[in-house]
């Protein structure tokens, strides 16, 4: 089945549409909260379907008068001002304070406090080293919060870029008197004059238009301006050509129009709400870090928790002079620092910087530093069709004439030898609408096409001073053509020539002959019309490619004599009788970049679906040149019942947006499963609902997009990607941006997400043995074995946050192992960034190992004073003046003596693990960091650890 038939099968009307809305209260209660209230007042939009003069009555208003003052004002003061109203923003003292208290903030400031009562008031005396520390952790929460806070902090400047877009004054109509007035201060009911080079001043229902134009690609994603109309011309008031949308830039002619909708219930105000209201949510890595987090502080509470009991309930009844309640405060204090690896916030925090700067090399501008690890865990991409797969550029596909169909490359070679193929060629660079100004091409994307391709093959300039336009008939909704007239002279004699362009079945009713292969004129039969619409307009028109006819006439001198005043107003001349020349198709192509990319997400296991406001033919056709459709058939919502789909089978669907609300869950899931999905003709909520539904069943989405209709979707997507030459409205809301509009720098930077997790996960590696277990491990000797303090609190801080931050570094700037993009995305229910096996093999592997050498070095240096292992171990109260005929000032110089081998011993062992961890699939030798293949080498792993033994 075609896709343009299919879409004829499924097109309804709206109050079906409705009706089946009003008996599906599933749907209803499926619907996020956040989609209610804009697709309910989007449902009800019926301006588009009713008379004008119903619309009037409606609003009470004539096209004649228009509002008077008093009314108007009246509707002023109730319906408010046609502005948008300004998002609520958190203060940001509430915003830094979040920061502070994110991660391990929370449980570090309750340390903090600690540290700051064992000092005073239950130090007996003060122990300075108890402030000390404090004031440290404080430093370490302080730091964290604010880097992270100037980090992640984006102010929105959505509604700011939104506003730039809109028009400062309104011509109106109010009490019989057109004037100008601040376009703030229409309301609805307003009768206003639009014409070419301002921006549509409200949503409104157009009433009288002449050749208006208006374009509203960044609202509907078709790039092509509109060719507006006083008539209903699709159940979609979206594409309805009848109405005119607040911001849209009007390209040529005028119009009058009725103000529908103003401010916030417009359609560039609804997406600046739902953009404002709608939550990025929680990203892949906050989840892992949430997680972890989670892990972490139940081990560190129960330890403590413990520790504390034990301490209360037995120690220090049976040893009342080991610890005293300030010493047993330090050492909770001590087992909440050393389980929480202070070290991993700045390191995650810098390794998302360092792959941010690497993705920007890439020309990936990231603006959210915690999506770039979600990037890698994407398993769905949702992308726009113009700007992002195509260049958002018409060029010629294709020229037909007789029983000739070449493309673009075989037609510039004909066009040598082929006497009709250069005479389709000269007719569509006169009968052209596009002018070279010094910025370059100036016209519409279709008539710009035509230029381009004519101007490579003869100057266009030259063409036409050759043959000097004396007369046009501009196209327009009316006639549906345009005419161009140009004058003539073979050396013999100076003559007029007619040239007409416009839709092959609109051409061909002006024309009573054709050419042959001869290039001969023939009667133009009605079998050669069939042929002429059936096998070459649908056949291009299946491929998404917009047709157009071309014709000509030579008028008689006697007639038209080459000073005849041509009147193209009341015309005066013949527009049929003329012949048909052939036809020229053109196209948005894809980028050249694209197909590989998305044969690369295939290969990774991540899904392309395309997203657009076009077409569904178009859309269609336009996936199958990119590779998002590889089969023939392409199914519709009409197969639902009949073809049964399971979790992504391998087939195509092509879904129109009018048919979105009807879908409850089952439908969605019959949909969904699909592999190739082309969503075409969608609206701005419409694209959103597709991302939530999306998420609902467990994907991790990326949305691309380009236009302020794709601004809620990438917003609410958990990573939204903007394009380069896209709107503001779409690069504010998006958490990375294409600079250079490839689709193809999209799948580097899915390859560095990825890269980021494999890198966090050696992190996690290198900082919980030593940062951790071998932190954690003395406090529990000292308290349950009653040995002196092994290491100190404030030297368990150096580890976290000092020595082994630029190990972490080394980490971070590891190359891939393996061909990371051939692996399937990473299940983020299931694959965490700390599971239990990475746990086990950090605490009771590793761990074991750092712990062993680095209490060995503890007793050697105490046994070569003189002590036994016995004297040590159970030693509690009797470590005190006295103890072997040593001074208390003596064994605390001992003590502090041997906490600084116990944490060089740390340090020192940390160099062998960093090497044992920075490969987790192959040998050393397979990834030396010092070989000269440029995806193994890492020269920052020497200089990191440099610094780390330095300081």
């Amino acid at each position: 089945m075609s896709v343009a038939i299919a879409y004829t099968q499924r097109s309804q009307s709206l109050s079906n549409v409705l009706q089946r809305l009003q008996s599906n209260s599933v749907m209803k209660q499926n619907i996020e909260p956040e989609l209610k209230e804009a697709i309910g007042n989007d449902l009800d939009i019926t301006y588009h379907l009713l008379p004008a003069e119903d619309v009037q009555l409606k609003f009470q208003t004539s096209v004649l008068k228009g509002l008077d003052e008093t009314e108007a004002a009246a509707r002023s003061r109730r319906l408010g001002p046609n502005v948008l109203s300004p998002p609520k923003q958190l203060p940001l003292l509430l915003i830094f304070m979040k920061h502070l208290v994110s991660g391990f903030g929370l449980i570090l400031i309750v340390a903090a406090i600690l540290c700051f009562l064992a000092w005073r008031p239950f130090g007996d005396p003060p122990d300075a080293m108890n402030l000390g520390l404090g004031c440290v952790i404080v430093m370490v929460i302080l730091l964290q919060g604010t880097f992270n806070f100037y980090q992640e902090h984006k102010s929105s400047k959505v509604l700011d870029s939104i506003n730039k877009m809109l028009p400062e004054n309104a011509d109106v109509l109010r009490s019989g008197v057109v004037r100008s007035v601040p376009a703030s201060e229409l309301t609805t009911g307003d009768i206003i004059i639009m014409k070419a080079g301002k921006k549509v001043p409200a949503d409104c229902r157009l009433l009288t238009v002449s050749n208006f134009k208006i374009d509203k690609s960044q609202l509907t994603g078709e790039n092509e301006p509109i060719l507006c109309t006083d008539r209903c011309t699709d159940q979609n008031y979206m594409h309805s050509r009848n109405m005119a949308f607040f911001g849209s830039y009007i390209v040529e002619g005028t119009a009058t129009a009725i103000v529908v909708e103003i401010g916030n219930t417009t359609v560039m105000g609804k997406i600046a709400v739902s953009t404002s209201r709608t939550s990025g949510g929680v990203t892949t890595l906050q989840s892992e870090i949430h997680h972890f987090v989670f892990i972490i502080v139940v081990l560190a509470l129960t330890t403590a928790t413990v520790s504390l009991l034990v301490w209360g309930l037995w120690l220090q009844h049976a040893h009342p002079g080991f610890l005293s309640f300030s010493a047993m405060l330090t050492n909770v204090i001590g087992l909440v620092v050393a389980f929480v690896p202070d070290g991993l916030p700045v390191s995650v925090t810098l390794t998302l910087t360092l792959i941010a700067k690497k993705m920007s090399k890439a020309n990936v501008l990231v603006k959210n530093l915690t999506t770039v690890e979600t990037l890698g865990s994407i398993n769905l991409i949702a992308s726009d069709k113009t700007g992002t797969l195509t260049m958002n550029r018409m060029t010629v596909s294709h020229m037909c004439w007789s029983d000739a169909i070449l493309d673009d490359r075989d037609a510039r070679k004909a066009a040598v030898s082929e006497p009709i193929c250069a005479e389709l060629i000269e007719i569509s660079a006169l009968c052209n609408g596009a002018n070279m100004t010094r910025d370059g091409i100036n016209g519409d994307a279709t008539d710009s096409a035509l230029y381009r391709f004519a101007d490579d093959l003869d100057e266009v300039k030259a063409r036409r001073e050759r043959t000097p336009r004396v007369a046009v008939v501009p196209f327009n909704s009316r006639m549906k053509f345009m005419v161009s007239i140009h004058r003539t002279d073979d050396g013999k004699k100076q003559t007029c020539m007619l040239y007409m362009k416009g839709a092959p079945e609109i051409i061909l009713e002006h024309c009573a002959f054709g050419l042959n292969e001869r290039n001969n004129q023939v009667p133009l039969t009605s079998a050669m019309k069939e042929k002429w619409l059936k096998e070459r307009q649908e056949a291009l028109g299946k491929l998404g490619e917009r047709v157009l006819g071309f014709a000509k006439m030579s008028l008689p001198a006697s007639e038209y004599p080459v000073d005849f005043n041509f009147d193209v107003d009341d015309i005066n001349f013949p527009i049929t009788g003329l012949t048909f020349v052939g036809i020229i198709s053109l196209i948005d192509p894809p980028r050249e970049a694209v197909p590989p990319a998305l044969q690369i997400c295939k290969t990774a296991g991540i899904k392309v679906m395309m997203v657009t406001g076009d077409h569904p033919s178009t859309g269609a056709a336009i996936a199958k040149r990119c590779g998002i459709i590889t089969v023939d058939e392409v199914e519709s919502v009409s197969d639902a019942g009949s073809k049964p789909c399971t979790h992504d089978c391998d087939r195509a669907v092509v879904i129109v947006g009018s048919e979105i609300p009807s879908f409850d869950d089952r439908m969605w899931d019959w949909v969904l499963h699909h592999n190739q999905i082309v969503f075409a003709r969608t609206t701005p909520d419409q694209k959103l609902q597709i991302v939530i539904e999306n998420q609902k069943r467990g994907r991790v989405v990326a949305v691309t997009g380009d236009g302020v209709n794709d601004a809620p979707a990438l917003k609410k997507a958990d990573v939204g990607v903007a394009m380069g030459a896209g709107s503001e409205v779409s690069k504010e809301a998006a958490d990375m941006v294409l600079l250079d509009d490839n689709f193809a720098s999209l799948i580097k930077g899915i390859e560095l997400g990825r890269l980021v997790f494999d890198n966090l996960k050696k992190v996690l590696l290198f900082l919980l043995p030593a940062g951790s277990f071998s932190e954690m491990l003395p406090i529990l000797a000292n308290v349950f074995l009653g040995m002196p303090l092994p290491l100190s609190p404030f030297l368990m801080i150096v580890i976290c946050i000092g020595t082994d931050v630029f190990p972490s570094l080394a980490l971070v700037t590891e190359k891939a192992e393996l061909e990371i993009m051939l692996r399937k995305p990473r299940n983020i229910k299931k694959d965490h960034l700390a599971d239990f096996k990475l746990l086990a093999y950090a605490y009771f592997n590793i761990g074991l190992i750092e712990s062993f050498a680095a209490f060995l070095g503890y007793f050697w240096y105490l046994t070569a004073q003189g002590f036994t292992v016995g004297d040590i171990v159970f030693a509690y109260d009797a470590w005190r003046e006295g103890y072997h005929g040593f001074s208390q000032q003596a064994l605390n110089e001992m003590l502090y003596a041997s906490q600084s081998i116990f944490f060089l011993t740390l340090v020192i062992v940390q160099f062998g693990t960093v090497l044992a961890v920075r490969t987790r699939h192959m040998p050393f030798a397979r990834h030396n960091p010092f070989s000269s293949n440029p995806s193994k080498r890492n020269m920052h792993f020497l200089s990191y650890c440099c610094c780390s033994a330095l300081m």
